[in-house]
């Protein structure tokens, strides 16, 4: 039989492993997650999902079900278009204005 991890476990080796270390330090990582059964599905994906939020992360789901996940383009597509580029945009925008002297519009 091949070792697993209980999904608890897995989420805090990921958010100390990569979220905490691997990624704060400025790397980028791509992690399959393949569930042994479906009730863990939600859990895995919410917990790795909120750890990366909370930590000011991006996060994007792809599921295998919904996506041909054998043509990358399709996968970069269902990334995009979770990520929020207007508000990432602007933020840029907004910082780079502030350098520059100017104070953000206020909304």
């Amino acid at each position: 039989m091949m070792p697993s991890m209980q999904t608890r476990e897995w989420l805090q080796f990921m958010q100390h492993e990569y979220l905490d270390s691997f990624v704060k330090e400025g790397g980028s990582v791509v992690k399959f997650a393949v569930p042994l059964g479906e009730q863990v599905r939600p859990v895995l994906a919410g917990g790795l999902g909120q750890a990366a939020l909370d930590r000011g992360y991006l996060f994007a789901l792809v599921n295998a079900e919904e996506t041909k996940v054998h043509m990358v383009d399709h996968v970069f597509c269902k990334v995009a278009d979770q990520v929020p580029w207007q508000r990432l945009g602007r933020d840029v925008i907004v910082k780079l204005a502030a350098q520059q002297g100017y104070a953000p519009p206020s909304d």
